[in-house]
């Protein structure tokens, strides 16, 4: 099963790094561009969505920003 971690904003892959020595399959998107300054939040986690591979069972989680990304994300 892999893992996917998204940080919270101001915060990249780096914020993860403990949990990157732990786990081989963890996968942290990188952070998209918003297509606006008013992008809702929705829209913006389709978008990262598409960059997780939904093909093999995973888990899903972030902080903060992040965690909010998580659970829109697992709506799609």
């Amino acid at each position: 099963v892999r893992l996917y971690l998204i940080p919270g904003s101001a915060t990249d892959r780096r914020m993860f790094a403990p949990q990157l020595e732990a786990f081989s399959s963890l996968g942290i998107p990188e952070w998209l561009p918003p297509n606006d300054l008013k992008e809702p939040l929705q829209s913006y986690a389709r978008r990262l969505a598409e960059r997780i591979d939904t093909s093999k069972p995973f888990l899903l989680g972030g902080v903060s920003l992040g965690g909010m990304i998580a659970q829109e994300m697992a709506l799609v």
